[in-house]
Order: structure tokens, then sequence, then C-alpha cells
């Protein structure tokens, strides 16, 4: 058993990489995975040793029943997820919108100003974190007791029951895809039509910001929206819970294409940090994000692609990046693995693909009337801000630099330097792909997409996370790890301003304590918790006393 924490595989087969299942060597990837391990010691699995046939029978059945652990911490992360439901569903949704329904009680219809009543945000941040420690001691102990998948699957199930259930929380974006396919219903595009245009009801549901944009997102999300709204009878509430349907359904084909795309050996420790991601349960599950399709068809992309069949992982690619634009990252990613895999018949092959890549586009242009009217709304997230993104914070940067100019005019400095930097970024990955696994070059290129964005949303850093974590080791994955962690405390709402401050702070504190731990492979307070021990403490009480 190695570090990951999964089972040993067969020794015949970890002494042949081009037969383990999901290997970059059986494959079309141009790095393998001897010369990722030659080049990153970090990256290198522990050697096996094989065991007895009698052994091996009594070991696999004591390890056919789920340790008592995977209980204990399936009902604690039940807990949290009901405790993230019960304070999430309370803050209501943001000020100036009215949801059409109340989820069963669940769900106040109305705004409540933290400052006021506090408490409901009070809950919701306990529940996440909660929830972020129970996946952590999860990791820790999966990786331990070496956790089959089905016992992760199991545990992680008890996690998502209650956000599955639950109403919408964290962000109302649900209900603007359930306007844009209600647009879509009524004969319109919500690409030359606005939610401002429907009915007042459904209009209050969908936040302020939104009611007079055109959809930013492409023809498939479009095509989605609409059935979302057939399917669910023809009402908001109908279409956001066939939404959320579609979110539990990409959450587990997340799962299957990333163990499917690692060794048998990794395969839990990948599940841990993609499919029961404490980010992509709160915000592909519970939020029920457009962003989860998206993700999950790049991670199918990138699975076709490695089993060698570079056509389909295309089209899957050219269907994510109609998702949402930051999916044709896979694209291009794949198309430039192509190009340095075929140096005989290059031009045929890339004519072939590029042909495939136009035929996909063309086909899912058509879903929808008005296919390419999106191009035009692409910069509208961008229009929000959020003080916590790159590009606000080097905009801010300027101020001293230029102290006439304007908020805006900063801002917007602070974006096109980003996009400059996050170009220049994507191109280097781009040129350098050959260095490392195909999954790897698109989960950098979508963090720093991620990252570039004049706005970032927590949802959004799940694009890299999740692919990066495929093929990520040791210390790369506890960066993951780590920024995952930060990623749950974005934009929590109902978040009073006295109590952000030391709660995030010392969430930010933790993921610096756990990073120093991880590269050192010591706690960093681990000296100075030893030095204060019981007797201190009780000698400098007799002091003071003595002194008083």
């Amino acid at each position: 058993m190695d570090h990951d924490g999964s089972l040993a595989a067969p020794a015949a087969q970890l002494a042949d990489p081009s037969k383990r299942p999901g290997s970059p060597d059986a494959f079309t990837s141009p790095v393998t995975a001897a010369t990722i391990a030659a080049s990153d010691p970090g990256m290198q699995d522990e050697p096996v040793t094989e065991i007895p046939g009698k052994v091996a029978a009594s070991t696999s059945k004591a390890k056919s029943r789920p340790p008592r652990s995977s209980l204990w911490l399936g009902l604690a992360g039940f807990l949290a997820g009901t405790t993230i439901v019960l304070g999430g569903g309370q803050v209501g949704p943001v000020t100036g919108t009215t949801f059409p329904s109340s989820w069963l009680g669940t769900l106040a219809r109305n705004h409540v100003v933290p400052s006021h009543t506090p408490l409901p945000g009070s809950i919701l941040v306990g529940g996440i974190a909660l929830l972020v420690a129970v996946w952590l001691v999860t990791l820790r102990v999966a990786t331990r007791q070496g956790w089959q998948l089905r016992w992760i699957c199991t545990t992680v199930a008890g996690w998502a029951a209650p956000l599955a259930l639950g109403p919408p929380l964290l962000s109302g974006d649900v209900y603007s895809y359930a306007a844009q396919g209600m647009l879509a219903n009524n004969g319109g595009s919500p690409y030359t039509s606005t939610p401002a245009q429907l009915t007042a009801t459904m209009t209050a549901a969908v936040d302020p910001s939104w009611r007079g944009a055109h959809s930013p997102y492409g023809p498939l999300t479009t095509a989605i929206e609409h059935l979302s709204v057939l399917a669910g009878g023809g009402t908001m509430v109908g279409a956001a819970v066939v939404l959320r349907l579609l979110g539990v359904v990409s959450v587990l084909a997340l799962g299957y294409a990333a163990t499917t795309l690692t060794t048998p050996r990794r395969g839990p420790i990948v599940l841990m940090l993609t499919a029961a991601n404490p980010l992509v349960l709160l915000h592909f599950i519970s939020g029920a994000h457009i962003d989860g399709p998206m993700v999950a068809l790049v991670a199918l992309a990138l699975l076709a692609e490695r089993r060698g069949h570079p056509g389909t992982a295309l089209a899957l690619g050219c269907a994510a990046g109609m998702v949402k634009a930051p999916g044709f990252v896979v694209v291009l990613v794949i198309l430039v693995t192509l190009w340095h895999n075929h140096r005989v018949d290059r031009a045929a092959a890339m004519t072939r693909s590029l042909m495939i890549t136009a035929a996909s586009l063309a086909i899912l242009t058509l879903l929808v009337p008005h296919g390419w009217g999106w191009v035009s709304s692409w910069n509208t997230p961008g229009q929000g801000n959020t003080p916590g993104a790159p590009a606000a914070l080097l905009g801010s940067m300027f101020h001293p630099l230029i102290g006439v100019a304007s908020y805006d005019d900063l801002m917007a400095g602070g974006r096109i330097t980003m996009l400059c930097i996050g170009g220049a970024a994507i191109t280097w990955f781009l040129h350098t792909s050959r260095q490392r696994p195909v999954t790897a070059t698109t989960g950098w290129g979508l963090l720093v997409f991620s990252v570039i964005n004049p706005v970032l949303y927590p949802w959004y850093l799940t694009w890299g996370i999740c692919c990066l974590a495929i093929d990520a080791r040791r210390p790369r994955r506890d960066w993951l790890i780590a920024l995952s962690v930060w990623g749950t405390t974005l934009n929590v709402p109902g978040v009073v301003g006295w109590m952000a401050a030391p709660v995030f702070g010392a969430t930010d504190l933790a993921i610096l304590c756990w990073l120093i731990w991880a590269v050192t492979g010591r706690p960093p307070l681990r000296g100075p918790l030893r030095a204060i021990s019981w007797s201190s403490i009780r000698g400098a009480l007799r002091a003071s006393m003595k002194g008083a």
C-alpha cells in the first residue's frame, strides 16, 4: 500500500506501466508515466511487494466490510450538510430577490440582513467549516487505512444527501438558468431577450444584476435550460429541480472519469479530491451551477484522449466549451498534443482533427436559434465585482502609483494586466505541454483562466482543481487541498463584517499551517505547543497570584 492510501495493484501490472488501466503509456499522451516519475520524485509510487495467495485471500475478505470510521465520518458529513441547509436556507436570497418556493419551509424567501440577524450566517459558516474538517479527516483516515472506492462513495453519499435535497444555496444562479430556459420556452432567445421580459414573479427570482443581461453561456447550456423547463412542468421550481439532478449526474460522471483516468492505487485519493471535494459538493450539487456539466465533459474528453480516441475527445471538448467558454481550453490542449504526437502524417491528422472540431461546433450551434449570439455576451459575468479577485487586487495596487485615476480606470487596468499575464501563461503551458500529462496541462490552463477573470467565484476554482488532481502527487496534492479549503471561504452569504475577519483569518492561518506541514513534514506549532505544558501554566498562575 502506498502513501496515497489505495490498495496495492498486482506487481506484474506495476512493473509494466503500459498495463496499468488509465496509464498514459498505453495511449496517446506525449508524456509517459516513467518520464514523469523520473523527472519528479514526488510523483513516484512506493514499491509494492506481492502478497502470497492465502494471505491475499484473507486480506481481501477482511477488507470486504467498510471500517467503522467510514460510518462515523459519513454521519458527521451528513450533520455538516444538514447544518449548511438549515443555516444557508435562512440566510435567504440576495437583496431585491424573492424565490418562488420556500422549499418545504427550509428557505427564507426574502433577504436576511446579517448585521441584524447574524445567526443564520453563523450556522452556515459553521456547517461549511464542519464539512471541510470532515473532508480533511477522511482524507487522512482513508489514506492510512487504505479505503476502497465503494467505501468512499458510501461515505460521500451521506455528505451529499442533504445538499441534494435542500434548496439551492450560496448562489441564486440556478433561477437565472431557469429564467433563460423560460425565455427559450416562450419562443424567444436568451441571447436577444432578458429575464426582465418575463412575468413579475419569474423576474423577482433572478438576481437583480442578471435581470437585464443576455446569456453568456453556450447553445448547449441554452438547450439544457430549455429542456429543464419542459421536464420541470414549465415552472421555475421544476426547472431548478431538474438542474439539480443534472448537477448530481455531473458529479457522478466527474468521479467516474477521474478515477478511470488514474491508476487503481490512486483511485480513492483522486475521488476525494474531485467528486468528494467540498467545493464540488457545495457548488455543483447544492448551487446547481452549470459549471458542473462543463467540468464533467472536460473530464470525459480527457478520458477519451487517454484511451486513444482523439475524435471523441475533441467532440466532448467542444461540448464542454459550448456549455461555458472555459471548456474550450481542453480542445486547445488536445489539438496541441495531436500536433506533437504526429510527426509523419501531421498534416492529415491535423486536418481530420480540425474538421471534427468544426463539425462539432456547427452541430452544437444549431441546437438553438441565434447559436452564436452568446459570443457578444461573454463579458457579462465580468461586469460584477469580487474584491478577492486578483484583477481587483492588482487594480487597487495601482492606486498609490496613479492617484488621480478613478476606481473604474484602476479596475480596468488591473483586468487588462491580468488578461495579458494569463494569456502569456496559457501560451507557455501549451508550448511546454510535452513536459506534463494532458490532464495537468488542461488543469493549469483552466486554473489560470479562472484566476485572470475580472471576477473570481469559488466554483471557478473547480475547473483546474478537478483536472490537476488526477495526476497530482505530493506536495502538489497538498496545494490543491489548501486551494480547495480557501475556496470554501469565498463569497459566503450572510456573514456579518465582524465575523468575516476572524473566521477567514483563522482559515487562512490553518491553510498556511497545513502547507508548512505538507512541505516540512512537521506541524508548524509542534514545538511551541510542547513548550506550553500544564505545569508551566500552573506555575505562571501561582506567580501572578503571589504578585497580586
